[in-house]
């Protein structure tokens, strides 16, 4: 990976979207590591007959099939196929063509709700996920005794394109560049990928940082988020859309900054940043000052 990040430059971003994604309490059920050396790694979440196994996938000198067998106390193991989606971090499955491809795909309800907010060419995912420190004790992974578990932003990928992935014909440079990406092996009316745009691009923060918490560090709850004072969206004489899934004022509360109650299901949660000019200047910093690009 390069830490060179490419700003974007001219067109502003329209839509942000915090996007859940690697182990949870529903997949996985753990958190995913915080190292001693405080590089962090989103583990993908286990899914049966997807091409890539925890095998196959390494964290440095790390295998990540053994840290998910230690993790999750064998629950999973090595051979347990691991979803690889986004695929935004060159540095953890070496099997492809080209390194990190850049695509993140999604089904269901989760992509209904982007189509329907409108997300692409020019939006801007930030991913965030479940993390919590770990140490190698006796060759064995586990978790840092009383070690918080805190929500973190982990990746980014700035929309190039979208496609269908019915629509991608089998000599497509993506399909020949990332023949094992797992949304290509699925069948469902809404299969979607979104590519890597080549300006912004996609990538990791590969170092935690108290910049990418989410959670309030003066809470015990994961749950509870300290935002930038601009998230609040009911300040007086200005209506603006609360980020999506959040739109319930009790959730928020207006201090310093801003403490959000943030709902514990839910993948895609998608900001008007048209509404909240804030929005890309403070992301955009995230990622020239932590990211470091895939590719």
């Amino acid at each position: 990976m390069s830490n060179d990040v490419q700003m974007k430059g001219g067109a502003s971003i329209n839509r942000l979207v915090i996007s859940r994604k690697g182990f949870d309490s529903a997949n996985g059920g753990c958190a995913s590591p915080i190292f001693p050396d405080g590089t962090m790694l989103s583990l993908p979440i286990p899914s049966g007959g997807d091409p890539v196994t925890y095998a196959d996938l390494r964290h440095g000198d790390v295998s990540i099939g053994d840290m998910v067998e230690d993790l999750t106390r064998g629950r999973f193991t090595r051979h347990d196929c691991a979803h690889l989606d986004p695929d935004v971090g060159s540095t953890v499955y070496q099997g492809r063509r080209g390194g990190c491809s850049g695509l993140f795909g999604q089904v269901g309800g989760s992509q209904t709700t982007l189509a329907k907010e409108g997300v692409g060419p020019g939006d801007l995912f930030l991913f965030f996920g479940w993390f919590r420190r770990v140490e190698c004790v006796g060759g064995h992974w586990r978790y840092e005794r009383g070690a918080r578990d805190v929500h973190v932003l982990w990746g980014w990928l700035s929309v190039g394109s979208v496609r269908e992935v019915a629509d991608i014909p089998d000599g497509d440079p993506i399909r020949a560049r990332v023949p094992r990406h797992p949304h290509f092996g699925y069948e469902h009316y809404s299969n979607t990928l979104y590519v890597a745009d080549r300006g912004l691009g996609a990538g990791v923060f590969p170092r935690y940082d108290r910049r990418l918490q989410l959670t309030d560090p003066g809470s015990l709850q994961r749950t509870c988020w300290r935002l930038p004072r601009w998230f609040y969206p009911f300040e007086p004489g200005r209506k603006r859309p609360p980020l999506g899934y959040h739109g319930k004022r009790w959730r928020w509360s207006p201090e310093s900054d801003v403490r959000l109650t943030s709902v514990d299901i839910g993948q895609e949660f998608v900001l008007d940043a048209t509404a909240y000019p804030e929005a890309e200047e403070w992301a955009l910093d995230l990622i020239k000052s932590l990211g470091s690009r895939s590719g």
